[in-house]
């Protein structure tokens, strides 16, 4: 059967929901990386869920659209963004095993930020509500969820606490590092980005210029900090971290 797009409000088509044989099975099979769920529960989202694939810059779910579905990344990586005043503001970079779109566990308001594909993604989309019965069934299973879903909004404050106590460098610095160490592949020079990190994307992602992440990169490269590979940025942790001092 042919995969079927899914039609936003908008009228693009980001997001292509996958109808395959054995896809269910296949979705069985990602969601092993949720590794804190007992094998009953798995079957259980992924009876419940959809599969979709969405690609490079395509949304998984827009700004201010109803929040009611939640997300499980299964593969490649995608970034929370929120458009602010005509700013674009990069919350977070989420991959495999992440879940996203937790606002529709607080209320079926407007989502407050937009999830978009860095990277070609296959996505399992279920209804909060069926998340939330699936979640609450066991005090144990309601605690790691609780760990999955809203523990990474901890680590999004006590990075933006230090941001506040460094300037530009040292705040690029922080998030190449935070992005080696969540996604980065180990080789013989250090740790390589699987996929592109546009100098506006950091930007982004630290509150500064275009301009001034090109010439901090360049001079993390001439302080043989970051290196590039196939235009992909690899990270030298030892070294990099001297730039936080």
């Amino acid at each position: 059967m042919n995969p079927r797009p899914i039609i936003r409000p908008n009228g693009r088509t980001p997001v292509t929901e996958i109808f395959l044989p054995g896809s269910k099975q296949h979705l069985l099979d990602r969601l092993r990386r949720l590794s804190w769920l007992p094998q009953d529960q798995m079957r259980d989202i992924a009876d419940a869920s959809r599969m979709l694939e969405v690609k490079r810059g395509g949304s998984v779910y827009a700004q201010q659209e109803d929040a009611d579905r939640i997300y499980v990344i299964l593969s490649g990586m995608a970034a929370l963004l929120m458009n602010d005043n005509r700013r674009r503001v990069l919350v977070g970079v989420v991959g495999p095993g992440d879940i996203v779109g937790i606002s529709a566990l607080l209320a079926n308001g407007a989502r407050p930020f937009r999830c978009e594909a860095l990277s070609e993604c296959k996505v399992a989309a279920l209804s909060a509500a069926t998340f939330r019965s699936l979640m609450l069934s066991d005090p144990s299973i309601f605690e790691k969820a609780m760990q999955a879903t809203f523990g990474r909004w901890e680590q999004l404050l006590k990075r933006y606490a230090q941001f506040m106590m460094l300037g530009a460098r040292g705040r690029i610095a922080t998030a190449l590092l935070e992005l080696a160490e969540r996604f980065g592949v180990s080789n013989d020079r250090g740790r390589l980005l699987p996929f592109p990190v546009s100098h506006a994307m950091l930007g982004a992602m630290v509150g500064a210029s275009r301009q001034h992440v090109t010439m901090q990169l360049v001079e993390f490269e001439r302080e043989k900090a970051v290196t590039r590979e196939n235009r992909r940025l690899v990270i030298i942790p030892e070294k990099l971290k001297l730039a936080i001092q």
